[in-house]
Parts: structure tokens; C-alpha cells; sequence
């Protein structure tokens, strides 16, 4: 999940009322969003690709539960 929906997620999130933070996160975008999905053309892709994806870092939620979400991916859009 790229961090700024995570970051907007935990502005509405409420425990209580929505339940674990992880089945509340299970959509997840795929990390290689964008590029072919079956090779051939995955491994070029790849290739060319592997330095605009971003890259998925640990950040903690309310009551010590753990996201993993995607950080500094380019804001190019032409694989999308």
C-alpha cells in the first residue's frame, strides 16, 4: 500500500469500530503496478522499470500493530 493511503487510512481508522488495522488495509496495490505481468515482457519491463518502484518499509499503527507500506516510488506514470 503506498504510504500516503496508508497515511490517510489512519486518519479515519478507529479500532473500536473498524477492527484489525490489517483487515482494514487487506486491498493492496500490487508493488510492480504497471508493468507487463507475465513474461515476456515482465522481465524487460522489470528491467527497465526496477528504479521508479518504490520501496516497502515497516511503519507502526495504533496499538503496536505493523503495516508495510511503499515509500518513495517516482511520480512517473507512463507504466500505469
Amino acid at each position: 500500500m503506498p504510504e500516503a493511503e496508508f497515511t490517510e487510512a489512519l486518519k479515519n481508522y478507529d479500532p473500536k469500530l473498524d477492527g484489525p488495522l490489517g483487515k482494514v488495509l487487506a486491498f493492496r496495490e500490487d508493488w510492480a503496478r504497471g508493468i507487463a505481468t507475465e513474461s515476456p515482457g515482465l522481465d524487460m519491463d522489470m528491467v527497465t522499470a526496477w528504479k521508479d518502484f518504490g520501496f516497502i518499509v515497516a511503519r507502526d499503527g495504533p496499538g503496536e500493530q505493523r503495516v508495510y507500506v511503499e515509500t518513495e516510488r517516482s511520480p512517473k506514470q507512463f507504466y500505469e
